[in-house]
């Protein structure tokens, strides 16, 4: 079958909640978040809810937590720093499987502490479980967290 005539793929809808093992895109946590489609933030919340009885398990990967920063950073909605920790906060609280929770949790401490870029805390996260704090880089602001040691190239 070539891929023009392809059938499109199939949808699980909002009513149906998650029963299975999936991955967690953005959109989900911007709706859960922002609450800017009332309909689509509660069929969140329910699925939140169903997994918390343990039926099925949402995986969430560091770049998903990277991405749901830069939308509710920017554009149409501009939270806050202070605004976007509580909400890292508030996923590690949800009964999500978070890829390398530990590193994650560190960063989302940076963040809230220290350091108001969410991909240096990452970055700075995992330079202190994999390398020891060593981090090639130019930039400077890296070298201001506490065990970050920056060298440039």
């Amino acid at each position: 079958m070539s891929p023009r005539t392809r059938e499109p793929p199939s949808v699980i809808g909002a009513a149906c909640p998650v029963t299975e093992d999936a991955f967690a895109d953005t959109n989900m946590f911007v709706r859960f978040f922002t609450g800017d489609d009332p309909a689509k933030q509660h069929a969140v919340a329910h699925h939140f809810t169903t997994l918390a009885t343990g039926e099925g398990r949402l995986y969430v990967l560091p770049s998903t937590i990277s991405e749901v920063v830069f939308v509710l950073r920017g554009g149409d909605y501009q939270y806050e720093h202070t605004q976007l920790a509580r909400m890292l906060e508030s996923m590690l609280e949800l009964p999500l499987v978070i890829i390398d929770r530990p590193i994650v949790e560190h960063a989302v401490d940076l963040y809230r502490s220290l350091h108001k870029d969410w991909d240096d805390c990452l970055i700075a996260a995992y330079a202190l479980d994999t390398t020891g704090g060593v981090i090639l880089s130019f930039d400077y602001n890296l070298g201001r967290i506490p065990g970050i040691t920056r060298i440039e190239p």
